[in-house]
């Protein structure tokens, strides 16, 4: 390449606004990061996790219709019937005192 080539590219990539020096992999790379788009804005970071309270809502109903086995929502279910069968339930707060 010419001297007067490397001139014109040069003065073509500052009235462009593009990278005017020789590219490294380095300086490659900081100006393809500074280029994307920022992490707390990229909606792949942003809703990366699953709609968690959805999907236990999903399957409570699906619970509720037989259509879903929850064992360990059973087992709560059954150990607070064995209780209740022993006489060890919750106790209810009493309302008819005044403190």
């Amino acid at each position: 390449m010419s001297r007067y080539a490397r001139r014109m590219a040069h003065l073509s990539a500052r009235i462009f606004g593009e990278y005017t020096r020789e590219k490294t992999y380095t300086a490659t790379r900081i100006i393809n990061e500074f280029k994307s788009m920022p992490k707390y804005k990229d909606p792949e970071i942003i809703n990366y996790y699953p709609k968690h309270p959805e999907a236990s809502l999903l399957l409570v109903r699906l619970r509720e219709h037989g259509l879903f086995r929850d064992y360990h929502a059973d087992f709560k279910e059954e150990f607070a019937a064995q209780r209740a069968a022993r006489g060890k339930g919750q106790k209810k707060p009493d309302l008819t005192t005044k403190e």
